[in-house]
């Protein structure tokens, strides 16, 4: 996995030559200012994302955007600190990693002893659940997240 990055002054110069290309990097990343601020030069914003194929990229993106390497992970496992990359880490961990959705959330709030009557009225307010915690001897806790 990859972090790619743009800078304010490409996604500028992006948003002014190309805008329809600037259109789709906020709709992958909603936090960007919106095309006509950009522009103008008001606001500051840095497009971010996590990725596995550098092939799958438009050629546009490759030109313009910085790439760094995300940093191995460091487990602790029978007691002694192991390091890992990332794909194995997480598997040893047995997290699951998503894919850019999860930068896509604003708000999260934690949820703790939740019934499923409760957790049913904040999906229907547009939460989704983040992570299930499980508790001994009661119900479990939710992180919810929207959008």
């Amino acid at each position: 996995m990859i972090k790619l990055e743009i800078d304010w002054w490409k996604l500028q110069t992006i948003a002014k030559e190309k805008p329809e290309n600037y259109t789709l990097l906020r709709e992958a990343q909603k936090t960007l200012p919106p095309l006509e601020d950009v522009v103008a030069n008001k606001g500051y914003a840095t497009f971010e994302a996590f990725i596995n194929d550098v092939a799958q990229l438009p050629d546009w993106v490759i030109e313009c955007a910085t790439f760094k390497p995300i940093k191995p992970l460091k487990l602790m496992v029978d007691g002694s600190v192991h390091t890992a990359a990332v794909k194995d880490a997480l598997a040893v961990a047995q997290v699951h990693l998503p894919g850019n959705e999860l930068l896509r959330i604003h708000e999260v709030q934690v949820q703790e002893d939740c019934c499923t009557d409760h957790l049913q009225d904040q999906l229907k307010q547009g939460w989704r659940i983040i992570a299930v915690c499980p508790q001994p001897s009661r119900r479990p806790d939710y992180i919810l997240g929207r959008m």
